[in-house]
């Protein structure tokens, strides 16, 4: 059988040394968000207020994906994940975010959605969250 496409080598996953680094908020995905040399870095299970060591695993032109090595400042919204297999299944992304924080997150997250959806600034409520009204 012929073979009409063979893929090339990624360019993007040159590994990094050791950066240590300031997550300063999370993304839609809870993924933490830092900058490095300009480019925005989303390092999954980083939390914001935390200074992390990490590596580069992936670096494109506007930004980089990066491996959490170590949490050398700890975020006070971290706690101890309930579930035994959290970081393994892939099933829960926040578990280490305390529940408020996990709230504020995905509130602010849904309003930032529907803000660019609706082409205007979007305020939920915790009446709109439950139901009320």
């Amino acid at each position: 059988m012929a073979q009409f496409f063979k893929a090339k080598p990624s360019q993007g996953k040159k590994l990094s040394q050791k950066l240590t680094l300031s997550v300063n908020r999370l993304d839609h995905l809870g993924a933490g968000i830092a900058e490095y040399q300009g480019k925005v870095v989303f390092i999954p299970g980083a939390l914001p207020g935390e200074r992390v060591e990490v590596q580069l695993t992936e670096q494109k032109k506007n930004f980089s994906h990066a491996r959490l090595i170590k949490v050398l400042q700890v975020s006070p919204s971290r706690m101890t994940p309930p579930c035994p297999w959290f970081g393994q299944c892939g099933g829960c992304d926040l578990q280490h975010l305390s529940l408020d924080s996990q709230r504020q997150h995905k509130r602010h997250t849904l309003e930032n959605i529907l803000g660019r959806g609706m082409g205007q600034e979007v305020i939920v409520t915790d009446a709109d969250v439950i139901g009320e009204g």
